[in-house]
C-alpha cells in the first residue's frame, strides 16, 4: 500500500452528540438577526411597562402637586412666646406669583391669663422665595395689619412689625 508522505490527517467524527454540540454553539453565538430580535423583544416588554407606569406617575405626580397647594404653618410670637399661631393656608397664584393664603388663630397661652386664653383671628398670607430660605407675610389681625420678613434657620425667624405696637420676635413653621 503506498504512503502518503506529510502531516497525519484527523478523522472527523460526525456522531450525533459532535451535531448537536455544534447547533447549541451556533445558538448560543448571537448573529446581528438575532441580537435584533432580542433588542426588539426587550423594547416591547419596556413599552408594555411604560404604559402601565406613566397612569400611575401621573396620578402620583397630581396628588403631590395637590398636597403642595395646602401647608400647615404653626408659630410663636412674643417677646416671650406667649401666643401661638396657627394657620393653614392655600396657595393662590395671581399675577405669575404664588401666595399662601388661609385663616389664622392666635392664642395667648401664657401664665397670666385669667378667663381662659385670649384669642384672635384673622388672615396669613405668606410669599416664599424661590429658594425657600427667605418668607414674607402679612397678617391681618382683627382688621390690624401686620407684616413679617423671616430668615429660615430650623425654621422661619424675623420680627412682626405691627402700626400700632412695637416689633416683637416671630418664629413659624410650614410644613
Amino acid at each position: 500500500m503506498p504512503t502518503r508522505a506529510g502531516p497525519k490527517r484527523k478523522r472527523r467524527n460526525y456522531s450525533s452528540r459532535s451535531i448537536n454540540r455544534a447547533k447549541l454553539e451556533r445558538k448560543r453565538s448571537p448573529t446581528p438577526m438575532h441580537e435584533i430580535f432580542e433588542f426588539v423583544e426587550r423594547s416591547t416588554r419596556v413599552r408594555s411597562v411604560m404604559r402601565l407606569a406613566l397612569p400611575i406617575l401621573a396620578l402620583l405626580t397630581l396628588i403631590t402637586q395637590a398636597q403642595a397647594q395646602s401647608r400647615e404653618v404653626i408659630g410663636q410670637t412674643g417677646l416671650l412666646g406667649e401666643w401661638e399661631l396657627t394657620a393653614t393656608v392655600t396657595a393662590r397664584t395671581a399675577d405669575g406669583l404664588t401666595e399662601f393664603v388661609g385663616p389664622m388663630t392666635m392664642k395667648h397661652v401664657g401664665i397670666c391669663t385669667q378667663d381662659g386664653p385670649e384669642e384672635k383671628t384673622g388672615e396669613l398670607r405668606l410669599h416664599m422665595s424661590e429658594s425657600q430660605s427667605r418668607v414674607t407675610a402679612t397678617l391681618l389681625i382683627e382688621g390690624a395689619e401686620c407684616t413679617f420678613d423671616g430668615t429660615r434657620a430650623s425654621s422661619f425667624e424675623g420680627l412682626m412689625n405691627c402700626s400700632d405696637r412695637r416689633s416683637v420676635p416671630l418664629t413659624l413653621w410650614i410644613k
